[in-house]
């Protein structure tokens, strides 16, 4: 379970420093501020994809996960097992 601040980013290559301009402070200032992650998530990519702030030199691909501040228990659980006999 994530704590309930944490934030898991997937990204392409756009992110890096050298194609995006964006310091990892600076992603990490982005992603933990307060707010709703798709507004966060908004912020970042606009960030790093312009010359503006030394980036928009790639392609930015993006996908981010948090806990729900609501959640207590996983939101996925595993599939009860199941046994199937043949013959």
């Amino acid at each position: 379970i994530l704590p309930k601040s944490a934030v898991v980013l997937m990204a392409s290559d756009g992110i890096l420093p050298d194609y995006s301009g964006m310091t990892e402070v600076r992603l990490n200032e982005l992603l933990l501020a307060p707010g709703p992650l798709e507004e966060r998530i908004s912020a970042l990519m606009s960030e790093a994809g312009t010359t503006r702030y030394g980036g928009g030199r790639d392609n930015l691909s993006v996908v981010a996960l948090t806990r729900s501040p609501t959640q207590r228990r996983p939101a996925m659980q595993p599939a009860p097992a199941t046994t199937r006999r043949t013959g």
